[in-house]
């Protein structure tokens, strides 16, 4: 039914749903916590559930998005980043290029934006 990637795709993001997930039920849960105990004295916020709760949900993350930063400096990260760049200059490439009198004109513009009293003698 499915190709490979698509399966291998649509696995990744309900794992991602489920971190988000996991994430909107630890905050919603521990802010109700907090307004709970907030009348009687903002001290008395009871970590208990949500310091090992909070490590559980770290957990979740590098599971799910995995340790940040141990993909950089393989190769595949290095021809992510090389696409990524062409598309950038892909992109830029296909902005219309200013004639003379526009290029004028935005370099006056860049100047008045500059101005400065002080610049007058």
């Amino acid at each position: 039914m499915y190709s490979k990637e698509e399966e291998l795709a649509r696995r990744r993001v309900k794992k991602k749903k489920g971190f988000y997930s996991h994430l909107a039920v630890y905050i919603l849960v521990n802010l109700f916590i907090f307004l709970v105990s907030f009348p009687d004295n903002f001290i008395n916020f009871d970590f208990g559930p949500a310091l090992p709760w909070g490590i559980g949900l770290a957990f979740h993350y590098l599971a799910v998005f995995g340790f940040p930063g141990s993909g950089i400096l393989t190769k595949e990260w290095e021809e992510k980043e090389y696409e990524k760049e062409l598309r950038k200059m892909n992109k830029r490439s296909e902005l219309p290029k200013p004639n003379a009198e526009e290029k004028e004109e935005l370099e006056l513009k860049e100047l008045r934006k500059n101005w400065n009293d002080k610049d007058l003698v």
